[in-house]
């Protein structure tokens, strides 16, 4: 086992957008395939509010309420399953999506906001971060934090993968891609854990 010292910086990587919770979770396709993609919360609130239309619209008729509140009611949670639906659909097609590829040794990042994507190889990554990125102003305010790729090159460049609210949540991540990737995990610019079951230290 090499050992080498690495400078991740304490900063946070300046992003355009931060999101006031966070929406994504990792997959395994398989055994040598990890993914970081969107979950399916927001479809679960879609099925949801579409089941909540009979049960609304039986209890409208049953307590005998006017027909414009009856209509009024009964749309509401229709309304709600669309806009769940189109976020749903929103955030898998334009969001952040990584795929840690160990069988092929790549790892790709895409999304609307990382432009035309990143590509490296799996020996160019040398940790991952997780970081506080401070607190945010938009609809509302909100504590940030970030999940950061450390890239091999001569001043440990960094790949930005999340940045929103959801403190335990966006560690976990971290530290579980750094456990696949076999890296060092840091929190902030200290190294807080070396990886776990893999194939390298660096």
């Amino acid at each position: 086992m090499t050992t080498t010292t690495l400078f991740v910086p304490q900063e946070p990587v300046a992003t355009a957008h931060s999101a006031n919770g966070n929406i994504h979770r990792l997959s395994k396709v398989s055994p040598g395939v990890q993914v970081l993609e969107s979950g399916h919360a927001d479809w679960w609130a879609a099925l949801v509010s579409l089941a909540l239309f009979p049960v609304v619209l039986a209890v409208c008729i049953a307590v005998r309420a006017e027909m414009r509140l009856t209509v009024g009611l009964s749309l509401f949670p229709l309304f709600a399953a669309g806009g769940f639906g189109v976020a749903a659909s929103c955030y898998h097609k334009f969001g952040t999506r990584a795929r840690f590829d160990r069988n092929n040794r790549k790892i790709s990042v895409t999304g609307l906001r990382h432009g035309e994507g990143f590509r490296c190889s799996w020996d160019d990554i040398c940790a991952v971060q997780f970081c506080d990125a401070r607190r945010k102003r938009g609809e509302g305010a909100w504590h940030a934090y970030q999940v950061n790729l450390v890239v091999r090159s001569d001043k440990s460049s960094r790949i930005n993968l999340l940045d929103s609210r959801g403190k335990k949540k966006l560690r976990r991540i971290a530290k579980e891609i750094a456990d696949f990737i076999a890296v060092p995990f840091y929190v902030g610019s200290n190294l807080a854990e070396q990886s776990v079951g893999g194939e390298r230290h660096v």
